[in-house]
C-alpha cells in the first residue's frame, strides 16, 4: 500500500528518496550554485566543504554536480564520518593521470 501523501499528491514513487535518477533532479539556482563552486574547487586543486541543514538538497546537489564531470578523469567517492549522533557523507573526487595507473587526490 502506497503512503498516503504518494496518493494524494499522484506520485508513482518516493519523490525525495536517495535513489532518483540524475536526469530528474531539478536544476534550481542552488543546485547550479554548488555546481559552479565544486568546478572552480577542481580548477584550482583545492579543498571544498558543502554544508546545510539535514534535507537542504546537500547530497542531491553534489551527485548532480559531480555527474557533470568526465568519469574518466574524475571518479566521485563518498565517505560517511560519523561523531556521536550526527553523520555525514563527505563526496570525495580522484583525478585519474592518464600516464599512471594511480590516482590523485583532487579535495
Amino acid at each position: 500500500m502506497k503512503p498516503s501523501y504518494l496518493t494524494f499528491f499522484g506520485f508513482l514513487h518516493e519523490p525525495f528518496g536517495a535513489d532518483i535518477r540524475i536526469d530528474q533532479i531539478l536544476q534550481t539556482p542552488e543546485v547550479l550554485a554548488v555546481s559552479d563552486r565544486l568546478e572552480y574547487t577542481v580548477r584550482l586543486g583545492a579543498i571544498g566543504l558543502v554544508t546545510g541543514d539535514v534535507g537542504s538538497g546537500k547530497s542531491t546537489a553534489l551527485r548532480w554536480a559531480l555527474s557533470r564531470l568526465h568519469p574518466s578523469e574524475y571518479r566521485p567517492l563518498w565517505i560517511t564520518a560519523s561523531s556521536d549522533a550526527k553523520s555525514s557523507s563527505l563526496p570525495a573526487t580522484a583525478n585519474k593521470d592518464p600516464c599512471s595507473s594511480s590516482m590523485k587526490p583532487l579535495f
